[in-house]
């Protein structure tokens, strides 16, 4: 694939990241358009590494399709088009298959795990088996990591998120250098 292809490429999922995360916000005291946390993450990629940018780009696109609180069949086919649309963008298989395993779209590990222990299952279920999730999400965890520090916060319910990420980053750290 020539330089102008994967120039298209990455714009479309762009458009895809545009249309899916208008709207949004990064949560206070951030605030910022949830773009930024897209190109954020897409830019901690290695600019030669193609599959990764476009995964970068689009990886909370189906998990984010609905806005929270929305009737079940209303995510449902907000995600399903999202699936549709990058399918019909013509990326690698593999592109699809990642950002299908960071979505974190339905609960994981026994019923009545507390939320770390059933994000952490997730990471191990979903993510890690898949190498170009794993690096992403070691990424999005990253930038997510770096948002709270450089936001100051250190009340608990921001330091249960540092520890959610960085027990994710580990988790994945190990897989990745085997």
């Amino acid at each position: 694939m020539d330089e102008a292809q994967k120039e298209t490429q990455l714009q479309a999922a762009m458009l895809i990241a545009i249309d899916t995360h208008r709207d949004q916000f990064r949560n206070p005291p951030d605030s910022r358009p949830y773009l930024c946390h897209v190109l954020d993450v897409m830019n901690m990629m290695p600019t030669n590494d193609h599959l990764a940018r476009l995964v970068a780009i689009l990886h909370d696109t189906i998990e984010d399709a609905a806005k929270k609180g929305a009737p079940d069949e209303e995510v449902k086919t907000k995600r399903e088009n999202v699936r549709q649309r990058i399918k019909e963008a013509k990326f690698d298989d593999a592109v699809l298959l990642a950002v299908e395993a960071i979505s974190h779209t339905k609960k994981h590990g026994e019923p009545g795990l507390n939320k770390l222990d059933e994000y952490l299952t997730y990471v191990r279920e979903s993510v890690l088996p898949n190498a170009l999730a794993t690096q992403v999400k070691i990424a999005d965890n990253y930038v997510n990591m770096k948002d709270l520090i450089s936001a100051g916060l250190s009340d608990e319910k921001a330091c249960e998120r540092l520890h959610k990420y960085a027990s994710s980053i580990a988790i994945l750290a190990r897989k990745s250098t085997k």
